[in-house]
């Protein structure tokens, strides 16, 4: 029996060079993708253009199902996409800008598999021009009925931009996210309205916990208030009552507390004692964003 070729794994459907004037138009006619499974399509110009492709049901293209546009930008270089044969015929129309080309390549190949992204070692160079695998998956977690949801995404904005991240619960401490800075303020035996901390220009401070511990001696109720501000003008963000110890005594109170929303802190943390003859001591643990 006479040796019978390999099926081609590739096709080369068309390349061009040649420069398109302004607003000029490459169009590569209805191509049959009947028997191929994956196009590739390579693209390089000085001048920025756009890609349209168009995919048919029929070989006259009369029938479109699909339509992409791909806008091109001479900054970005050599460009490759490849992608599945969606539909048995598709088209290729490249149109340039307002300016004339001076150097122009488009190929449009067809192929029997897809591209495979390129394989590395463990700690080799990853350059930005290499191809990669284009992947959208969806996140799914178990409730505590058995069933299966969609794992949902929150905007979270700081200093580092704009993110959207898993809402999932993480070991991590609040303050290792990207663009946030730890702050601890520790208190030690004050005994009148003073400034704890001054906030960064530009960043709010968020208290996400505390301990104080105030020692109250005035035979009265006692009142410390944490205010938002640099002075005791600041407004009240945290009011906290001291019991009065009677005549004659002194009491000591101690507050923890972890907050599921942080206080925000705008300018400044002030602790005023406002009624009472108090000794105040505590930490207060945050970030600034």
């Amino acid at each position: 029996m006479a040796y019978q070729p390999a099926e081609p794994a590739a096709e080369q459907v068309f390349q061009t060079t040649a420069n398109l004037g302004a607003a000029g138009v490459f169009d590569s006619g209805v191509i049959d993708l009947r028997g191929w499974t994956q196009v590739d399509t390579r693209i390089v110009s000085d001048q920025d253009g756009t890609i349209t492709i168009r995919w048919y049901s029929d070989a006259a293209g009369l029938d479109e199902v699909r339509l992409l546009t791909i806008p091109y930008s001479a900054a970005d270089g050599f460009q490759l996409f490849s992608a599945p044969a969606f539909s048995p015929f598709n088209r290729y129309v490249y149109t340039n800008g307002a300016t004339p080309q001076g150097d122009f390549f488009f190929e449009q190949k067809l192929l029997h598999t897809a591209l495979s992204p390129q394989i590395l070692g463990a700690t080799a160079f990853i350059a930005g021009g290499m191809v990669t695998q284009l992947n959208r998956s969806i996140l799914v977690g178990a409730d505590s009925g058995g069933g299966y949801n969609n794992v949902s995404v929150a905007p979270t904005t700081n200093a580092a931009g704009t993110f959207q991240n898993l809402q999932v619960v993480s070991g991590a401490r609040p303050s290792q996210l990207p663009g946030r800075t730890p702050i601890q303020i520790v208190t030690n035996a004050i005994t009148a309205p003073t400034l704890q901390y001054t906030v960064t220009g530009g960043k709010t401070l968020y208290i996400t916990d505390l301990l104080v511990t105030v020692e109250q001696t005035a035979n009265n109720l006692g009142q410390l208030l944490i205010r938002d501000g640099l002075t005791v003008a600041g407004a009240i963000v945290l009011p906290l009552f001291v019991p009065d110890p009677g005549a004659g005594s002194s009491t000591v109170t101690t507050i923890a507390h972890a907050f599921a929303e942080p206080l925000p802190f705008s300018s400044g943390v002030f602790w005023d004692e406002a009624t009472g003859t108090l000794t105040m001591s505590g930490v207060m643990l945050g970030y600034e964003e």
